[in-house]
């Protein structure tokens, strides 16, 4: 749906989507989320995505200590995640 609002577990999917096809190592990563205080909200199908892209720090918690995996992701959010993929080595 491309007119639908994404959530930050749908946005960091597709992150983690395009790390894995530029060749980035996915293995060792689900420990990566464990650091959330709301680790526990975030769906099963997103957790490798999320641990990925917090993994090459293209994504990061927010100032609470929670990931808020279901917030619809701003505009801020989604510039700054296309930086950080089009930057990432």
């Amino acid at each position: 749906n491309p007119k639908a609002l994404i959530s930050r577990e749908e946005m960091a999917t597709m992150a983690a989507r395009a790390l894995k096809l530029s060749g980035l190592s996915v293995q060792r990563v689900n420990e990566r989320i464990e650091s959330f205080e709301d680790k526990n909200r975030i769906q099963s199908w997103s957790k490798e995505s999320i641990a990925l892209a917090v993994k090459y720090e293209i994504i990061k918690g927010q100032a609470d200590g929670k990931f808020a995996p279901s917030n619809k992701a701003t505009r801020a959010e989604a510039a700054v995640i296309m930086y950080r993929l089009y930057n990432t080595k």
